[in-house]
């Protein structure tokens, strides 16, 4: 009795080891169709994939964009890579933290970006808020884009059932903003999920007044009982952004 109860012990906690000392791993896998973006209309393929370092009271996240971008006009297919942190930790009964993402272009453009996060939740609904500073380098954009301008987004989620979540958001930045309405499904206790999401620009984007882009894919990421609390162990949504800096 004795050994089956120290082997019992010894497999439960070589089995809770990993929960507890390994990081939370996600890879998004996503495809974005996008209409009317002026001189650069182009569509994404884009695959992003995160490590989540310590817990959800106080940690740090690390994740890696690679993309290639479909350009109609000219039949290239540009590649691009972004690399973003985080740092967060519990306050109160909120989440805060700060972070930054960096981008590289094919022909050599740049993007940069530093910010502020904060995540807090009331039952089934989360909102979810960003501030910082953006700044783009390189020939490519639109005419109206600025080099160095702020940015913020607000975005609130809601969670009826374990598997489900609707997301709601506006974002903007010195000149323009976005409206974005988005769901996604994930099977319970499973790493797998399915999303989608509608971004719309609501005066205009850049030149253009009609801009919308529709986004779906899917994602596979260390499992939890619910999407509520896959989102917030990971923060895989915490520096999100519908649409990237141009």
């Amino acid at each position: 009795m004795k050994i089956r109860t120290a082997v019992a012990t010894i497999c439960a906690t070589l089995g809770a080891a990993p929960a507890l000392a390994g990081p939370l791993y996600d890879t998004t896998f996503q495809y974005y169709a996008r209409d009317n973006v002026g001189g650069t209309d182009n569509d994404i393929i884009r695959n992003t994939t995160g490590l989540t370092f310590g817990d959800d009271g106080y940690g740090s996240r690390f994740a890696l964009s690679l993309g290639v971008r479909n350009s109609f006009f000219d039949g290239d297919f540009p590649v691009e890579a972004q690399f973003e942190a985080l740092r967060f930790r519990q306050w109160r009964s909120s989440t805060v933290g700060f972070g930054g993402r960096i981008g590289g272009y094919d022909g050599g453009d740049m993007t940069a970006e530093g910010m502020v996060y904060g995540l807090r939740e009331w039952g089934k609904v989360s909102a979810r808020g960003l501030v910082g500073l953006q700044a783009v380098s390189g020939e490519g954009g639109f005419a109206d884009n600025r080099d160095v301008g702020a940015f913020a987004l607000a975005e609130f989620s809601y969670y009826p059932v374990d598997e489900l979540a609707f997301r709601f958001g506006l974002a903007a930045d010195d000149i323009d903003v976005l409206g974005s309405v988005g769901m996604e499904f994930a099977a319970n206790e499973l790493p797998l999920s399915f999303f989608a999401e509608w971004t719309l620009a609501l005066n205009r984007y850049r030149t253009d007044e009609y801009y919308n882009d529709f986004t779906f894919g899917f994602r596979i990421s260390s499992p939890f009982s619910t999407l509520q609390e896959r989102d917030r162990k990971s923060q895989r949504r915490a520096l999100y952004r519908p649409v990237d800096p141009q």
